[in-house]
């Protein structure tokens, strides 16, 4: 019998990451960051470039009923299985096309049309952002890349890096915490994802089907 996930609706992905730290979104800059009301993310098959279905996540039996609005909640959605888990969900609730059965799980951003990347088990894996902190807090390579990473995720005028730079000059793993779980959803997102895949499991170069290249 397949097993049915109950999705917690305040479940995360820093909450996946084991960093239990309350987002502070106090800076201004950071506040012209925050999420169009007007944006919409969802579940998709892509055979290739601009040739893609939804999937509507309600239909599929390992959650069924469920109704993510926002990219959280897809992310608590996908965090809880791994690729092959929601491809057979997908399958089994006879959803798509026959023609989709080996097109790539993504997730999209519209009106744009971006094309994002799904976090599953096979990504995160044992991932703690805590635990990576705390282990390579003195390797000053690394921490001086993950601070170049996240300086280009961030806009111009963005006054969190100095603080940043600093809470890794003095080993302060809590500070470091505090300032990446006060980043707008995306853009911790992002950096998280990097970390993962250059630091975690960096031999692994694909966790899909077939390779796109997603955000």
């Amino acid at each position: 019998m397949r097993r049915r996930a109950k999705v917690e609706k305040n479940l995360t992905f820093k909450d996946k990451c084991d960093t239990i730290i309350p987002s502070l979104k106090e800076a201004e800059a950071m506040e012209t960051l925050s999420e169009n009301n007007e944006t919409s993310y969802f579940l998709a098959l892509q055979r290739m470039p601009g040739d893609k279905i939804l999937i509507d996540i309600s239909k599929l039996s390992i959650v069924l009923n469920y109704h993510p609005q926002t990219l959280n909640e897809i992310d608590n959605f996908t965090c809880q299985f791994s690729e092959d888990e929601i491809y057979a969900s997908i399958n089994e609730a006879n959803i798509v096309d026959e023609t989709y059965k080996n097109a790539s799980l993504v997730i999209v951003e519209t009106p744009t049309n971006k094309i994002l990347k799904v976090l599953t088990k096979d990504l995160l894996q044992d991932f703690n952002l805590a635990t990576f902190i705390r282990e390579n807090i003195k390797n000053k390579q690394l921490m001086n890349n993950i601070a170049y990473k996240l300086g280009n995720l961030l806009p111009d005028g963005t006054s969190i890096m100095p603080m940043f730079k600093k809470n890794i000059q003095c080993l302060n793993i809590s500070g470091l915490l505090e300032l990446i779980c006060s980043l707008p959803y995306e853009i911790e997102r992002k950096f998280l994802i990097y970390i993962i895949e250059k630091y975690h499991h960096p031999k692994e170069e694909s966790f899909g089907r077939k390779r796109d290249k997603a955000a």
